[in-house]
Order: C-alpha cells, then structure tokens, then sequence
C-alpha cells in the first residue's frame, strides 16, 4: 500500500458541494440529492469496511455556481484531471465553507448538464511534492497538484459526469458508486480492469475482455451486479482482521476444510481463503451471494456455448450463489490486470462476443430501425442475430471444483455458510 493515501481507518472527511453553471443551471433539489448519496456512501463503506472507516461529511447551505460554462473544461468525452474546474468551485465555495482538515471533495453536477460525460477526479500524490506554504508553514511538502484554500489544501477531489444519472446505471448504484469507487482510489486502492488493452485476437477493445474480473467486484465494474470490495483490497486496508482470513501458503497445504461466510452479510466467520502460491501471487476464495450489493448478480449476462456457438444467457440461469476464486498478482502493473476469476473446466473460459436473437435483445420500441442502429453489431452467421457483450461464469456451486496453481478447490456444502475444501 501507497504511504500517506487517505485513512482507510478511523473518519474520512469528506465536503460534499452542489455546483452549477451558466450552461446548466442547477436547483435546490441538489441539495437534498447530496445528503441521500452521502448517505448512500457512509451505509456502502460502514458495511464493507465492518465499521473500521466512517465518512464524515460536511455540506453547503446552497448551489455553488462555477462562473464559467461547463463546456470549456474539456469533460465532454472521458474523464480528468479537472484540477481548473475544482479551482473554480472551491473559490466560489470558500467564503461559505470551512476546509479544515478535509481529506476529500465531492462536487455533484446538474443531471441537466450535457457537457460533462463521465467525471474528473484526482487522488492523492503523496510523492508529488514540492516546497509550499501549507498551513504547516515556510519549507512545508505538499503536492504541487493540490487545491488550496483558505484552511490549506485539498489532496483529492471528484465530480461526477452525468453518464451516471442513467437509468441503468441508478438501477445499479447511481453516482454513490462513482464517489464510492474514487475514495477507493484516494485511500490507496488500483483498479481492476485493464487500461485501453487490447490483444491481436480481440475483436473489441472495451466491454468483457478488459474486465478480468468482471462484475465481482466494485474496482472492476463500479456499477455492476457484484460491485462488492473484494476480500484482497478488504485485507489491504485493514477492514478484515486475522481471524476473518484463513491463510496457508501451498508449499505447507495438503488437504483442509473451511467454513466461508458470505463476503456481503455483517457477520463472523472467515470472508476469505488465501493460499499464497510465491512472493507475488495468492489464490483467493471467496463465498458470495446474491445479497446486499449483489442482489442483482443474477442478472449478469454470462456466455454460454450451444453446439459450439457462443449464446448469451444470465447467471440466474445457473445460480447465482457460490464460491468465487481469483488470483491475485501484486507485481502487475496498475491497468494490465492483477486480479483475474478463474473459471471452473468445461464452461467457456475464453472472451467472446454472444449471439443473440434481435427479438430478445432489443427493446420492441427499438426493433423497427434496429437495422439503422449503428452502434448494433450483426451476427455475420446469423442474420437476424446480433453480437453482444457477454461476461464468464466463474461461480463455484456445490460440487464443483477448480485446480489453480496445483491448488484444488471444491464447494462441498452450501446453506447459510459455504464449507469448502481446499487441496494440494
């Protein structure tokens, strides 16, 4: 872990502001709509870190307008910096505000503005430091990226863009996911899908083949069915203690059952199985339900192949509870894929893209200009069909098994807890 990050223990504070702009005026409603997502993100960080991280924020009375458009800070496309933005919006912000000791700002845009699509954001830099004047005085480190105010700096920052206030994207977590996924980031966590990769046989560059661990976790698809904490980063951070984690390097492992409690609920028992296979490399265990944050697992499209073909199906449609494995490798580079599911013998264990019959994967409104849809890829091989992404179905179920590094790993009893067996 990065030294000097944000507290992963103990209170986070955070200022939330409701901005606006001359393009995109904002209303009072902004008000009310940062207290329900605050409220969203201290409940997500209190379950997930077991109580060991609160989120303390701080509001403004009103909207804070930024003087300028939202359309000149270059936001319309992918996200930022946006170091300018939050300069403006902290100097409309401060006379009214007390930035003592604030580890964080959140801003919330307008759901009617247009010009900002996804988010700016900006963590700490412990090692970006130059000589300042902080409120430490002369000679004072701080990062030369910080945004001062009256009370000294602000380390880390983010807005949101309005993708997040998408149906679909509400439906799971709305924009107190995006803040969710960020604070991560600013107290010290990488994430888990892969930077613009793309290899020679893939035949898109975004979706699936850069999520190595799919929707399972909320550094990887921070809108998704499954966007829990997964137990490594929970472990990392200080939110699982000891006696929540069997551990047993493989060169000592031979033959051992243990009793997993689910990752989601708030209860005893251990939330993970680490068995370390080198000085780099762990295989992780996990025992996950479709509760809580996961409620929706269900509803993953997975693939599936029929007479060798690739066809969508959902997770429901196997079951949506059981063991999840993943390897976890610390000397990846951030963006190249540390962690990656690992998917049990004879289910398809390789990205591809799904056939799907028009009718089922189009909304009936949409089926009459379907064939004008540009953003549709056809089935070269089945005409009325188009190609959709589709994620893996990594679940272990009862009697399932998986072999990972020489290491077996068997689901051998699921009711309340998951007994599990694990083998050299």
């Amino acid at each position: 872990m990065v030294p000097d990050m944000n507290p992963s223990l103990g209170t986070l504070e955070v200022a939330f502001l409701a901005i606006d702009f001359p393009d995109s005026p904002g209303s009072e409603t902004q008000l009310d709509q940062i207290r329900t997502v605050a409220d969203e993100v201290t409940e997500y960080f209190r379950v997930a870190s077991g109580g060991r991280l609160h989120t303390n924020f701080r509001f403004g009375d009103q909207v804070f307008r930024v003087p300028k458009d939202s359309a000149i800070f270059g936001l319309q496309g992918s996200g930022g910096l946006g170091r300018d933005l939050t300069i403006e919006v902290v100097e409309a912000a401060d006379p009214h505000i007390d930035f003592t000791g604030v580890h964080s700002l959140f801003m919330l845009i307008p759901e009617t503005n247009t010009q900002i699509a996804n988010d700016w954001h900006y963590p700490p830099h412990p090692g970006n430091t130059g000589p300042g004047v902080a409120n430490g005085g002369e000679g004072t480190k701080t990062d030369v990226f910080s945004v001062m105010t009256d009370e000294g700096p602000i380390r880390a920052w983010e807005g949101n863009g309005y993708v997040f206030f998408r149906p679909d994207m509400i439906q799971n977590g709305g924009v107190a996911m995006f803040y969710v996924h960020e604070t991560l980031h600013d107290i010290g966590i990488s994430d888990l899908y892969r930077y613009g990769y793309q290899a020679a046989d893939e035949i898109f560059a975004t979706g699936p083949a850069n999520l190595p661990m799919g929707e399972w976790a909320v550094m990887s698809h921070q809108n998704g069915n499954a966007r829990e904490i997964i137990a490594w980063h929970r472990w990392l951070l200080g939110w699982l203690g000891d006696e929540q984690v069997y551990c047993r390097p493989s060169d000592s492992l031979t033959d051992v059952e243990v009793s997993m409690s689910p990752l989601t609920r708030e209860e005893e028992g251990y939330k993970a199985a680490m068995i370390p296979v080198s000085d780099r490399k762990v295989i992780v265990v996990e025992s996950r339900r479709a509760e809580g944050y996961s409620a929706t697992a269900g509803d993953m499209a997975i693939g599936v192949d029929v007479d060798g073909v690739r066809k969508r199906a959902y997770l429901r449609d196997f079951g949506a509870d059981g063991l999840l494995v993943y390897v976890y490798d610390t000397s990846v580079m951030d963006g190249s894929g540390q962690a990656w599911v690992q998917i049990p013998d004879g289910r398809p264990s390789e990205w591809a893209m799904a056939t799907c019959p028009i009718t089922d994967c189009m909304r009936p409104a949409d089926l009459a200009t379907a064939r004008e849809n540009p953003w549709l890829t056809w089935d070269p091989d089945n005409p009325d069909n188009i190609l959709i992404e589709a994620h893996l179905d990594p679940l272990l179920r009862i009697g399932d098994s998986i072999t990972v590094e020489g290491v077996t790993i068997e689901l051998i009893e699921a009711s309340e807890s998951d007994r599990v067996r694990i083998s050299k």
